[in-house]
């Protein structure tokens, strides 16, 4: 088991209401998943996203990545899982605007500080070429497409090798053509390369790619389905979205 949740929680606090975003989850991940986490807007999939991906601090509850429990007061244990077990794709691509695709891509390299010239070379150049972006790595963000970006912000997430990327939203942002592509791009990652994938989306045909769909409603799961032979996985996603 690559990931496991434990009964995590995370809640906020206002002068008139508690936020449960995320109310007692519980969820194992296998290496080599792709989960899909679905529910409307305010039903917590982003919030969990982050707290299982460490960027937000879980308020009670156990959370253990690759064997090792997640403890947010040993900041440098925190940092070493961030740099070494975890790549996140963001919706809005995040990339730096001043820095070319080959700069953005070897960014998370140069802050972890452990890999020479030649194999940072090595890493780009057969990244690149898996994800197709070999002829954009001297462009910079403000001249690719939509879907150029998003495959720069694939491979910066990738490029440490992550035993987990998580995705929210990917293909928010994309068209229908350049959502279809970026699709065939991370379930080929995950078929072909064995890449751990979750990711956040309240897209049907998204979700259809994976082989496991969490439904959350109000901060909590309320039901999990997962791809069979002999069902139609899309037909059963759209009839528990349609129902809940």
């Amino acid at each position: 088991m690559i990931l496991k949740a434990a009964n995590i929680k995370k809640y906020y606090y206002n002068s008139e209401s508690v936020i449960k975003a995320v109310d007692g989850i519980n969820i194992n991940v296998e290496k080599g998943d792709f989960i899909a986490v679905m529910g409307q807007s305010g039903s917590g999939k982003s919030t969990l996203l982050k707290c299982l991906a460490t960027f937000i601090p879980i308020d009670s509850g156990e959370l253990i990545i690759d064997g090792n429990q997640i403890n947010y007061k040993n900041r440098k244990s925190l940092l070493e899982t961030r740099r070494h077990d975890i790549g996140y794709i963001f919706q809005e691509y995040n990339l730096l605007e001043h820095l070319t695709v080959e700069e953005n891509m070897i960014l998370p390299l140069i802050i972890s500080g452990n890999v020479g010239k030649a194999e940072l070379r090595d890493k780009v150049e057969k990244l690149a070429g898996e994800l197709g972006i070999e002829d954009l790595l001297n462009k910079y963000p403000g001249e690719i497409s939509g879907g150029q970006k998003q495959r720069c912000a694939c491979a910066r997430a990738l490029i440490n090798s992550p035993q987990i990327v998580f995705a929210d939203e990917p293909t928010g942002a994309l068209d229908s053509k350049s959502s279809e592509k970026f699709l065939e791009l991370i379930y080929d990652l995950n078929n072909n390369l064995g890449t751990t994938i979750i990711m956040a989306t309240h897209n049907i045909i998204a979700a259809s790619y994976t082989k496991r769909t969490v439904f959350l409603k109000d901060g909590k799961i309320i039901e999990q389905i997962s791809r069979q032979n002999g069902h139609s996985y899309k037909d059963s996603i759209v009839q528990t979205v349609a129902f809940n």
